[in-house]
């Protein structure tokens, strides 16, 4: 019965990947400012800062210390992986 769930997990994360690339070929990636992304949020800058040198907020892309862009969709994703019933 294990290896039965493991498989569906193993076919669940397949098919979430598949349906990301499908997406990602059908809509422009979005990209946000760290500004943008805070009101976005509704939080403030320092706090999106302080989730960045922690590494628990959004994924984010940083190519140099005055470059920092979000993706609209790791922002929604994280906002809905992080929802409290």
């Amino acid at each position: 019965m294990s290896e039965l769930s493991s498989e569906m997990r193993a076919l669940r994360e397949d098919m979430a990947a598949m349906r990301d690339a499908m997406t990602r070929l059908v809509e422009p990636v979005e990209y946000m400012t760290p500004k943008q992304t805070a009101e976005y949020l509704d939080v403030s800058l320092d706090a999106l800062q302080e989730w960045r040198n922690e590494r628990r907020g959004p994924k984010f892309i940083q190519s140099s210390s005055r470059f920092v862009r979000y993706r609209r969709a790791d922002v929604d994703a994280w906002a809905e992986e992080n929802l409290v019933n």
